[in-house]
Parts: C-alpha cells; sequence; structure tokens
C-alpha cells in the first residue's frame, strides 16, 4: 500500500469523525454547511504530506544530516538527445553532492540547441558567486553562447538556507555574460552585437530580478570612457 492510500485512509476516518464536529459548528453560524468531503480530504491529505516533509528535513536537522553551502561539491555533464543523428536538445545536468554523499540533480537547458556545432568549453561552466547578497555564494550554470559575438549565457541557482539546496530563479531574465554590481546590489547582463553593447541592470524584488534600467553603449563612447 502506498504512502499517499495510506493517508488517504487515515482522512477517512478523521472526515467521519469531524462531520459531527462540522454539523455543531453549522448550527452555530460557524461554518457552511455545504462541506464537500472529498474537497477536505484533497486539503488534508496535502497538509498531511507538507508535513511529512518538514518532518523528514527535521529529522536531518536532528541528526546533523543538513547539508552545508561550504561543503557542496559540484560537477555537471552535458546530455545530448538525437534522433538519426539529428539533436533535438541538449541539456546540462549539474550534481550537488554534499558531506553525507547525497547527491541533488539540477537540470539546464542548452543554448543553442546543438552543441556539436558550438565548442563545449561554455557549456555546463560552474560560476560561484553571491548573486541575491546575502552573503552565501549561489551557483551559476553555463548554457552556452546566443551568438558568434559570445553572449554566453546562464541559469542561475539561489542558495536557499531554510532547505539548504539550490532553487531556481523562478521567471528569470535572460542573463548575458552577467556580473554582479555590489556597489549598487545590482545584477548586470550584457549582450554584446557587433559594435554596440545592450547593458540591462537588475536588482532584486519580493524574490524576483526586475530590470531598472537599460543602455545600448557603442565601442567609441565607451573608448572615450
Amino acid at each position: 500500500m502506498s504512502s499517499y492510500f495510506a493517508i488517504e485512509i487515515i482522512i477517512d476516518v478523521f472526515i467521519a469523525d469531524s462531520n459531527i464536529v462540522c454539523i455543531f459548528a453549522e448550527k452555530k453560524g460557524k461554518i457552511p454547511r455545504n462541506i464537500n468531503d472529498e474537497h477536505m480530504k484533497k486539503v488534508l491529505v496535502s497538509m498531511v504530506l507538507a508535513c511529512s516533509a518538514w518532518g523528514m528535513l527535521g529529522a536531518r536537522v536532528g541528526d546533523g544530516d543538513v547539508p552545508k553551502r561550504s561543503d557542496l561539491k559540484i560537477r555537471t555533464e552535458v546530455t545530448t538527445r538525437d534522433d538519426d543523428g539529428s539533436v533535438i536538445y541538449d541539456r546540462v545536468i549539474t550534481y550537488v553532492t554534499d558531506a553525507n554523499n547525497h547527491t541533488d540533480t539540477l537540470q539546464s537547458e542548452a543554448l543553442p540547441l546543438d552543441t556539436t556545432d558550438w565548442s563545449r568549453g561554455s557549456f555546463g561552466e560552474i560560476m560561484e558567486q553571491d548573486f541575491n547578497f546575502d552573503g552565501i555564494p549561489d551557483l551559476q550554470i553555463g548554457t552556452g553562447p546566443m551568438n558568434g559575438f559570445g553572449n554566453y549565457t546562464y541559469d542561475l541557482f539561489i542558495w536557499d538556507e531554510h532547505v539548504c539546496r539550490f532553487l531556481h530563479l523562478d521567471d528569470q531574465p535572460p542573463l548575458y555574460d552577467p556580473y554582479v554590481d555590489e556597489s549598487r546590489k545590482e545584477v548586470v547582463s550584457a549582450f554584446r552585437l557587433e559594435e554596440e553593447e545592450e547593458i540591462v541592470r537588475y536588482q532584486w524584488k519580493e524574490g524576483n530580478l526586475v530590470e531598472v534600467s537599460r543602455e545600448t553603449v557603442n565601442d567609441s563612447e565607451m573608448t572615450e570612457d
């Protein structure tokens, strides 16, 4: 029997008992009469599973088994899926292993799709720096050059101290040759095309990178500066 269905059986018993409480509460005007048992079951199962997940994390904390950022070993590999010699996609897999030999895997799509046409050097490149200015190094994984001018792209994974793992940045904007401007607390992306470079600056707002400025600079202007 799976743990999910075992939980459902427990929830069925709980709902049978709680219906008495619900009827009493309804008479007191506390809750509406039209409570759906199936909906209640789904909510309670979700709550139990969530508590179970946090419980396992808590158990690891108690055993001193929580991964520390400083102990992690990181490596990458590029995998290719093809069909009769035609590449469908390339994927960069990042393996994050802690001191207790627990391994977490992160996946990124490579750009461009066919890595065989480009130098493999930038695919799976590992760079560690503090991107969200919390004092803990985050992780950026190279996904390849966008075009012949370079413009190397990266997937950004932020270290979350609460769950002790890297989390991919949701709604990540395109980051080309990104770097951190410590003085302004900004993440900077620089996209080059022939003699011009587009510089986009981002700041953190509610856990997301939000664009705050964009400018195009010509080589001649950069030389004058």
